[in-house]
């Protein structure tokens, strides 16, 4: 039997305005969030169906690593004269951009501006997030190094689907998936300090218990896969931090929170995200796309 009561539940909050950098210490007293769902009758029947729920294709490959190249219209640098090049397709259905091996159309693109996101393009803005991340990495060593799952192997490994990813966990800072129960969520690994966080920009926290579950399951695969047994030593003592978020967002604005506190996780920047700022966050994200994708 997996020994799941050892994932623990700190007693103190995580806030995003004055986060504390040091380890919570789980009471050993303290019963785990597991220890109410490892009866038959629970694994059977307090399942995920929402991560079955699909609000796009999704693209190819399981991590955000692909490499985004320079524009080659600089001119497209203005929210105006990249909606005017938005509009102005010929068909809903002709690539207008292409970041890393994501191709995005006009719907795509379109979204980012009012409505619901895509699959295709958030995993695009993840591959520029990564991609950004890696540079600031380069510059500044101090900074985080991030993993980001794209949004289709986010859903395989949350289903406690088969995969066949190998990751060295170890080897980087923070593990980030972004995860759809209805709405856009964000789980961070922190891998150096065994700590996760989930981030629920509507509050429900209502798959909670099992997305912890699939997430031990999946790191202990890793762990096994690589012989390190000390790893599974390790994750034996993975706590979970609660975070704090002082405001409520409405399942629409659920994947811009989303996209922007990857970024923040990615970018070192420790600030809560606010929802007077998601119209900005839109607009950034589409310049974004144009600034480190090719046409």
């Amino acid at each position: 039997m997996d020994r799941l009561g050892n994932f623990r539940e700190s007693r103190s909050c995580f806030s995003l305005s004055n986060a504390s950098a040091n380890r919570s210490k789980a009471s050993s007293s303290y019963s785990s969030p597991f220890a109410r769902i490892t009866s038959a009758k629970n694994l059977k029947h307090e399942m995920l169906p929402s991560f079955l729920r699909s609000s796009g294709s999704g693209s190819g490959s399981s991590f955000s690593t692909s490499t985004p190249r320079k524009s080659f219209l600089p001119e497209l640098n203005t929210l105006s004269s990249i909606t005017k090049y938005i509009n102005g397709a010929t068909s809903p259905t002709e690539t207008l951009l292409k970041v890393g091996k994501i191709e995005l159309k006009q719907d795509d693109l379109r979204c980012l501006l009012s409505n619901n996101i895509t699959k295709n393009t958030i995993d695009a803005m993840l591959t520029v997030v990564k991609h950004l991340n890696s540079k600031l990495c380069k510059k500044k060593p101090e900074t985080k190094k991030v993993l980001i799952a794209k949004t289709k192997f986010t859903q395989k490994v949350f289903n406690n689907q088969k995969t066949n990813a190998k990751i060295d966990i170890f080897n980087i800072n923070f593990l980030i998936f972004p995860i759809f129960v209805g709405h856009w969520t964000v789980l961070n690994f922190n891998c150096t300090e065994l700590i996760v966080n989930y981030y629920d920009p509507l509050k429900s926290n209502k798959y909670l218990k099992d997305i912890l579950k699939s997430l031990y399951l999946f790191l202990k695969k890793q762990t096994t896969s690589s012989g390190e047994d000390l790893m599974q030593i390790q994750l034996k003592e993975l706590v979970y931090q609660r975070v704090v978020i002082s405001e409520t967002f409405s399942e629409e604005d659920s994947a811009i929170f989303m996209l922007q506190t990857i970024y923040n996780l990615s970018m070192g920047e420790r600030v809560e995200v606010k929802s007077a700022d998601l119209e900005h966050h839109r607009q950034e994200f589409l310049k974004m796309l144009f600034q480190h994708g090719t046409l």
